[in-house]
């Protein structure tokens, strides 16, 4: 189990089996899983789901990762700020 330096210390007995346990899932679950936990923690949006969440991540990494292969080129930020502001000025 990979442990970041100092978790151990303020985490309760029941926490830490609970990490232990989800760290001992397959790469989807622990993905649904963190999803879930994730979500708990922001005010809740009624259109919110676990699906939903999943799906979006999926579609960023896929992203990072032609990016990364030089299937794809970047913007920069000023530019991406200009097409999202031309956007929603269009709605």
């Amino acid at each position: 189990m990979v442990r970041r330096p100092g978790y151990d210390s303020g985490v309760g007995s029941d926490a830490a089996s609970v990490l232990s346990d989800g760290l001992a899932l397959p790469e989807e679950e622990r993905a649904r899983v963190a999803a879930e936990l994730f979500a708990s923690l922001e005010s809740r949006d009624p259109d919110y789901s676990a699906e939903r969440s999943l799906a979006w991540a999926r579609a960023v990494e896929e992203r990072i990762d032609r990016f990364a292969r030089g299937e794809s080129q970047g913007i920069d930020l000023d530019a991406a700020r200009r097409q999202v502001a031309a956007a929603l000025a269009e709605r």
